[in-house]
């Protein structure tokens, strides 16, 4: 009897810890779409097999001049990365507007500036675990 007991209640407590499990799922949902600020809000950041690209128009630029970079992201399957998902920049001798983007339709521009020396600008970007690829980016600086 307390052998049948023990299995009762070990089965109901199985039950009730996966119950409770989804309640608090649910709770957070909940949470989630009630609060003043909607989870669309916060960026991504791409998994690691994902593949992203940097692209320009230019090669070579003069000293003080802008390049427009364009940063395009994949999905293995060759699908956009999802709207939001954030790549952080990284430049050598020169400048950049803004040091990360969210990606929107799977692509998005930053602007670097050659303001430092004559010789190469080099830019590289990731997102989460994912480095883009060219790594890095070179533009030659003519003066």
């Amino acid at each position: 009897m307390v052998e049948k007991i023990s299995i009762l209640w070990h089965t109901y407590s199985m039950k009730a810890k996966t119950a409770l499990s989804l309640c608090t799922f649910a709770v957070l949902i909940v949470l989630c779409i009630t609060s003043s600020h909607s989870c669309k809000e916060y960026p991504f950041f791409a998994d690691e097999d994902a593949d992203i690209r940097l692209a320009t128009d230019k090669t070579e630029i003069k000293l003080n001049e802008k390049v427009i970079v364009t940063v395009m992201g994949y999905n293995p399957d060759g699908s956009y990365l999802w709207d939001k998902t954030r790549v952080d920049f990284f430049i050598e001798n020169g400048t950049l507007d803004k040091t990360y983007v969210e990606l929107k339709d799977g692509k998005a521009e930053i602007s670097a500036l050659a303001d430092k020396n004559t010789g190469e600008m080099k830019i590289s970007a990731r997102s989460g675990s994912s480095f883009a690829k060219p790594n890095p980016l070179t533009i030659k600086i003519n003066p």
